[in-house]
């Protein structure tokens, strides 16, 4: 890893930012992302090149809505590529720490086409407008198969399909070494409170997972569009039957209402009402930030179907949400 000179000054803070050019791949802004690149790669290996963040100094900036957009960096832990959005305002060494937003499917997170949640531009939209806090995004993508992706994103393994079963390694991963591997590198918050893992899909259902399974280190979900039916709504169930919940959680859940499956609403319903049922309360839409030890927000989406376009247009709601700037409201 390379270490930067602990200097102040003008002068100083251009040879530590020409100091770690080498070392770095950061794209200024979302304008110069390659979709091919950040979308359609789903493929890693030993060969991958690892970046680290150098020690910098610690200087304290003015709390204020953020002006320009954030940047994206790519990085990998243990052979595994990472996409990690610094926020608008984003500054290394300034002495703010952030929380972090871990979210599943990262090759579809960044990009400017139709598959992907243009992430970037969603954080860049709320927090200059002072409508979410500043957040760190780390995308962790997929498996390059289905049956690799699935394997991972599923604790259990559903017999029928014959497809599961790796979801808890794939926990451990990102609460053991990830999780610690991002405090060292980035000025992450500390507290299981500051860190939200999410997805869509069976993303969402593992991030569901990872909160069920270990509170001390994640404690908001972003669920959309939650895969709630697969392996018999054996998760539904277990929530049902009085499987043991975390005592201090907050969780986003979502749906749409259209196409074949109708994106599962029905189960993700059922959900929303066995969470209510064991002591969460209904969040705030006009107060987000108004919270409490258990909070559950819903949302259904009629003309949505499950795709990455719904998801892009229902995350910033999610953002708002999990992350509020102050008393914003989370829904116009």
């Amino acid at each position: 890893m390379m270490m930067v000179a602990m200097a102040g000054g003008p002068a100083a803070d251009a040879g530590q930012r020409a100091a770690r050019r080498p070392v770095r791949r950061a794209i200024a802004g979302h304008h110069g992302i390659n979709e091919r690149t950040f979308v359609h790669q789903r493929s890693w290996g030993s060969g991958r090149r690892r970046v680290g963040l150098g020690r910098v100094a610690r200087r304290l900036v003015p709390r204020r809505a953020p002006s320009g957009p954030g940047r994206l960096e790519r990085r990998a832990l243990d052979g595994r590529e990472l996409f990690i959005y610094l926020p608008p305002g984003y500054r290394a060494g300034e002495g703010r720490r952030y929380p972090v937003l871990i979210l599943q499917d990262g090759q579809n997170l960044f990009g400017e086409g139709s598959h992907s949640w243009q992430v970037h531009r969603a954080i860049d939209a709320e927090v200059q407008a002072g409508r979410a806090e500043p957040v760190i995004v780390v995308g962790i993508p997929a498996q390059p198969t289905h049956e690799g992706r699935v394997g991972e994103y599923a604790v259990d393994r559903d017999a029928g399909l014959g497809l599961g079963g790796g979801g808890a390694r794939y926990i451990d991963f990102v609460a053991d070494r990830l999780v610690p591997w991002l405090r060292r590198e980035l000025p992450v918050k500390s507290g299981a409170r500051h860190v939200a893992i999410g997805g869509s899909s069976m993303g969402a259902r593992i991030a569901l997972e990872a909160a069920l399974a270990r509170p001390d280190t994640f404690g908001k979900v972003l669920a959309l569009s939650p895969s709630v039916w697969f392996n018999d709504a054996e998760l539904l169930r277990r929530v049902e039957g009085g499987a043991p919940l975390p005592t201090t959680a907050e969780i986003y859940l979502d749906s749409g209402a259209s196409g074949t499956s109708r994106d599962d609403a029905d189960n993700v319903g059922r959900l929303r009402d066995a969470l209510l049922a064991r002591s969460f309360q209904h969040g705030s839409w006009d107060a987000p930030a108004r919270r409490a030890p258990r909070r559950l927000w819903h949302w259904v989406e009629p003309g949505h179907e499950h795709n990455e376009t719904a998801w892009r247009e229902r995350f910033p709601r999610a953002l708002r949400v999990m992350f509020p700037a102050d008393q914003a409201p989370a829904e116009p």
